[in-house]
């Protein structure tokens, strides 16, 4: 049995929690980066893509009580590769061993096992979370019928009308925004603004497909939205990720030393703003694409006139313990088998 501490959930759930504490903005100097300590933030979602998409979906049901609603861009059930890297990249991004009922039966009897063992919050706060999904049909990295599966599972804890699935989109594998697709290459320094095209495969993974996600994700996840600001105005503000694992040592579980929160003007000198945690997937960290993600998903520009905090976790490549070559966030264990629970559970 493993008693290692779950940290890469933890690192998310810290920084989240660190949002929560008090009512007004408040950061101190840690670790050579502002650590976030509190901006009085309230319901607070999480959101993802590819391995980031997974990691959405876990921390939605192991922290039920926490999150109000998930978006998902590209990925599957909750712990569809049961601690198993080989599952991971067949059956819950290919679907090659193909999910079925009876397998899906058996994630959703887990899920309510951990649940009543106290390993997960409780599955009844599943009924009142919001749900969004988004699947192109051109993926080829995580294929459509995996993000159907991960609709049906979903289905098993809250109503229809909870859950908004796009998949009508020709789109790759990408996180899809509404901002302009611009085509090229980064250059490796300066400002990542490369966007592609909607069937194109690749770097940095941030596609335009005609449609606006993040307009559709945060009306489904709070109820409504604002129209977008033409420009981001807040702040992007780097703060220490150590603090959220053990001894500091960040790279021991691929998670970089330095996330970031994009802080709207509002949200800087009030309390009571909401929060999204916004999970890159791999081969997106900021050692990779540099700031491509946290400036290009296009959550910035509503979170200047939704009052939302854009809180951007980053994880690193690793190629030696944990064996992360991609900078993935874990949906199969290479930070240990505890990888479906709440941080600090210990589970066969």
């Amino acid at each position: 049995m493993s008693k290692r501490k779950n940290t890469v959930l933890s690192t998310m759930l810290g920084a989240v929690g660190a949002l929560l504490l008090s009512a007004m903005p408040v950061c101190a100097s840690a670790a050579g980066a502002p650590a976030l300590l509190s901006y009085g933030a309230v319901k607070p979602t999480v959101a993802g893509i590819s391995s980031g998409g997974f990691m959405a979906v876990q921390m939605s049901i192991a922290y039920s009580q926490t999150f109000t609603g998930a978006a998902v861009f590209a990925g599957g059930p909750y712990y569809c590769a049961v601690a198993n890297v080989d599952v991971a990249t067949t059956t819950c991004m290919q679907n090659n061993p193909a999910i079925n009922h009876t397998g899906l039966n058996v994630l959703e009897t887990d899920t309510t096992l951990w649940a009543s063992s106290g390993w997960i919050d409780p599955t009844s706060n599943l009924a009142q979370q919001k749900i969004y999904l988004y699947s192109g049909t051109n993926d080829t990295v995580v294929v459509q019928p995996v993000v159907t599966w991960l609709q049906t599972y979903y289905q098993h804890y809250t109503s229809a009308g909870n859950i908004a699935y796009n998949n009508k989109s020709a789109a790759e594998h990408s996180w899809v925004t509404w901002k302009a697709a611009t085509g090229g290459t980064w250059s490796g320094s300066g400002p990542n603004t490369v966007v592609n095209a909607c069937t194109f495969k690749g770097s940095p993974f941030i596609n335009n497909c005609g449609n606006d996600p993040e307009h559709d994700m945060i009306k489904q996840m709070y109820g409504s939205v604002v129209g977008r600001a033409a420009t981001a105005s807040g702040t992007m503000v780097p703060f220490d990720q150590t603090a959220f694992v053990p001894f500091g040592a960040a790279s021991a579980y691929s998670v970089d030393n330095t996330g970031y929160v994009y802080v709207p003007t509002y949200c800087a000198a009030n309390a009571g703003c909401k929060v999204v945690v916004a999970l890159h997937g791999c081969l997106q960290g900021y050692g990779v694409i540099g700031n491509g993600f946290i400036n290009n998903s296009g959550l910035n520009e509503y979170a200047d006139t939704n009052k939302l905090l854009i809180v951007y976790p980053q994880l690193i490549v690793s190629s030696a313990i944990p064996f992360n070559p991609q900078g993935c966030w874990d949906f199969w264990g290479y930070t240990g088998p505890s990888i479906p629970c709440r941080a600090g559970c210990s589970r066969p």
